[in-house]
């Protein structure tokens, strides 16, 4: 099968061995599989899979049909549309992924448009219901919020009734960030258009100095991307005097029980939010694997939305 490989702190596309097929997986044939940040830091070595995770295969999410069930599998998912977050290999033809992981999307619905969703999805749905616990009518600051998980978390958030708030560097981003419903702002601009209930802070750096200054009392912020800056100097009176919790999240390490949970809750309560209308797929760029080096290189450009490779079996 053809997959991305990293060569040299670089990405190539190769034929590789398909992967083996545990008792409990599903063989996936992909349609599509989203690039994110997190590959780039693995490209250049930087962010190494969890053990036990072919390491020079990015890729953690894609969509496709099942292919092949392993022998402790029921054999209705054969056939089956579904999506998945996965710790790596998912920019390939085929990848394996734990039976309880996978979300089933729409059977009439083309499987190449949810590439690009789970990871940014459940990313989102996590850190701001999971972790900061957010409510209807606060307010949340989104920080960097052009890019999938940015997207993604104004979505839910405004489903979820919120008033969202959300940062971008660029005046193209402030637009893009409006047109979806939120209330947008530059970076220079956090410290004066509080109060914040939430930050899910997408980039570090002074951004997050900025945001716990205009946190409301019991204010919340939720670290789950950073610019190259990631060390900042806090005043933790600043803590104290606002009662604030600041947290981080990943998702990559995470077990497969605790993946399978947020895989249903995906399924149960973020799909029907698109089938019903409510928001749509994230707006993806797609390149198909053969032009893979182009999809990095206009991963790392200034843009909106999502990328994703796409694969013609």
């Amino acid at each position: 099968m053809k997959a991305v490989k990293i060569v040299d702190k670089s990405v190539e596309v190769l034929d590789v061995e398909v992967p083996h097929l545990g008792s409990d997986d599903l063989l996936v044939k992909v349609a599509s599989a989203g690039l994110n940040a997190a590959d780039l830091l693995q490209v250049s070595g930087n962010y190494p899979p969890p053990p036990g995770v072919e390491p020079s295969i990015p890729g953690l999410e894609f969509a496709g049909t099942v292919a092949a069930v392993g022998s402790g599998a029921d054999n209705h998912r054969l056939g089956k549309k579904v999506m998945a977050i996965v710790a790596g290999a998912a920019q390939a033809e085929f990848v394996a992924v734990h039976k309880s992981n996978v979300i089933e999307v729409p059977q009439d619905s083309d499987i190449s448009q949810w590439g690009a969703f789970p990871e940014v999805y459940t990313t989102a749905f996590d850190a701001i219901f999971r972790q900061a616990n957010l409510k209807i009518g606060e307010r949340i600051l989104i920080t960097g919020a052009t890019g999938g998980v940015g997207s993604a978390a104004i979505d839910l958030a405004k489903v979820a009734g919120a008033v969202v708030v959300a940062s971008s560097r660029s005046e193209g981003g402030r637009s893009y960030v409006e047109a979806k419903g939120a209330i947008a702002i530059s970076p220079d601009e956090i410290a004066t258009n509080g109060g914040y209930d939430v930050v899910l802070e997408l980039t570090g750096g002074t951004s997050t100095i900025d945001a716990l200054s205009a946190l409301n009392i019991g204010g919340r912020i939720v670290v789950i991307g950073l610019t190259p800056n990631s060390k900042v100097e806090v005043d933790l009176r600043q803590i104290m005097v606002r009662r604030a919790s600041i947290c981080g999240s990943t998702l990559r390490a995470r077990s497969i029980a605790e993946k399978s949970l947020l895989a249903k809750a995906i399924g149960d309560q973020v799909v029907p939010l698109i089938t019903g209308g409510k928001f749509t797929l994230p707006p993806t760029t797609f390149f198909p694997i053969e032009q893979a080096k182009e999809a990095y290189s206009y991963f790392t450009s200034s843009k909106t939305g999502k990328v994703a490779i796409t694969f013609d079996h």
